[in-house]
């Protein structure tokens, strides 16, 4: 009789025992589980931990008495808004004076029921736009073959399209393109994929020449831009009479604007700029601001405006600003 594990209640069976299906599926998913909570857990961990980095770092900017502060990391979903020339990758904002375009990864012989294309990052900025892939009908008959074709950025799926093949004679192939419901922006630190699979066991997918990645072409459009903005959500803010100001970037040069709730505009002063390191413990530039006047208390909003300037690359790592 089977035995079960102190922390999960995994089967554990005796040499005696008989295995059911059910018992397999059962174990699999209490495994599946445990992983997504450690995943998310970690994941929610390091995020912490980044804004307690960064907090600590723009604290330490000003010792005296401060009446409230607004971080921003780039890396909380829904805390900003940005234009869509601004690339958000790897929990940083980039402007690009460079991209790329199609990846024609090539067509081998051979293939398999279901796969991906290899891990890649693109060069500069770009838009992925969608995907080829090439099948052959392996049944003994006639088939219309459903394709599904999911974009992977990060491991997480972005977009999803099933396309049909119309019927397609046996041993016949078929050149298929997915375009995405919407573009999808990447930049350099990201990572993406294709991933390929079909509703039957008879469908083959053409690998890449040299490997059993599924092969076909990516298609990438350049994303090109001299100016971006990113907007933070409101938040509440005490009543103040200065404001100080630092933003971390690399290339290019920012600005810094803080609007009241009533839509008053206050364009903060540049005062100073000196290097130090990115998060990453890179050099960038840090580039600081400072304003007076009536800073009413309610809720505020923080708008950074970027430009590439001559630079190739531009990315703005985060920023702080101390009401005082």
């Amino acid at each position: 009789m089977a035995q079960y594990t102190p922390n999960y209640g995994l089967h554990q069976w005796e040499a005696s025992d008989s295995f059911l299906r059910t018992d397999f599926n059962e174990d699999h998913a209490r495994i599946d589980a445990a992983l997504g909570r450690t995943a998310r857990s970690a994941e929610a961990s390091a995020y912490n931990l980044y804004n307690l980095m960064l907090q600590s770092y723009y604290e330490g900017k000003y010792t005296g008495y401060r009446r409230g502060m607004l971080l921003s990391t780039f890396r909380e979903p829904g805390s900003f808004t940005k234009s869509p020339e601004l690339v958000l990758s790897g929990g940083c904002l980039s402007l690009y004076g460079q991209g790329q375009g199609d990846i024609d990864l090539g067509y081998g012989t051979g293939g398999g029921g279901s796969g991906s294309t290899p891990p890649t990052s693109p060069t500069g900025g770009v838009l992925w736009t969608g995907f080829t892939c090439q099948i052959r009908n392996k049944a003994s008959g006639t088939r219309n073959i459903a394709v599904t074709f999911q974009a992977l950025v990060n491991g997480e799926e972005r977009a999803s399209v099933t396309l049909a093949s119309g019927d397609l004679d046996s041993g016949a192939s078929k050149v298929m393109r997915a375009d995405w419901p919407e573009p999808i922006p990447l930049g350099e630190r990201d990572v993406f994929a294709a991933y390929m699979r079909s509703s039957n066991s008879y469908t083959l997918f053409y690998p890449c020449p040299d490997n059993n990645d599924v092969g076909g072409i990516l298609h990438l459009t350049p994303l090109i831009a001299d100016t971006g903005w990113a907007r933070t959500v409101e938040q509440e803010v005490p009543t103040a009479g200065e404001v100080q100001a630092w933003v971390r970037h690399a290339g290019g040069s920012v600005t810094l604007t803080l609007t009241d709730g009533d839509g008053t505009a206050h364009v903060l002063i540049p005062d100073r700029q000196r290097q130090t390191l990115d998060p990453e413990g890179n050099s960038c530039t840090e580039s600081g601001f400072a304003g007076a006047g009536d800073f009413a208390a309610g809720e505020w909003t923080v708008k950074l405006d970027a430009a590439r300037n001559s630079d190739e690359k531009m990315t703005v790592f985060d920023y702080g600003v101390i009401f005082r």
